[in-house]
């Protein structure tokens, strides 16, 4: 066997080992091939009774707008 063909067969089984670790890291990441969707099961919610609104406190309101104000004098000041 000369070079060129031995190179050419290392070469191959590279790529076949290749694949055969990226199939199974995709198998052990726990994604599946398939894109289709799946059924989802008949189940009703657990909770009982209506969800409550989740309230921010003033504080918590208060570091927001300061926040976005704060974007907004950064974006005044590229546009001057």
């Amino acid at each position: 066997m000369n070079f060129k063909t031995i190179i050419s067969q290392v070469d191959n089984e590279i790529a076949r080992l290749t694949a055969v670790k990226h199939a199974i890291e995709h198998a052990m990441s726990g994604k599946s091939g398939s894109k289709r969707a799946r059924a989802k099961p008949n189940v009703q919610p657990s909770f009982k009774g209506t969800r409550t609104k989740r309230m921010i406190s003033p504080e918590g309101k208060a570091r927001i707008a300061a926040a976005q104000k704060a974007r907004w004098a950064l974006v005044k000041t590229k546009k001057a």
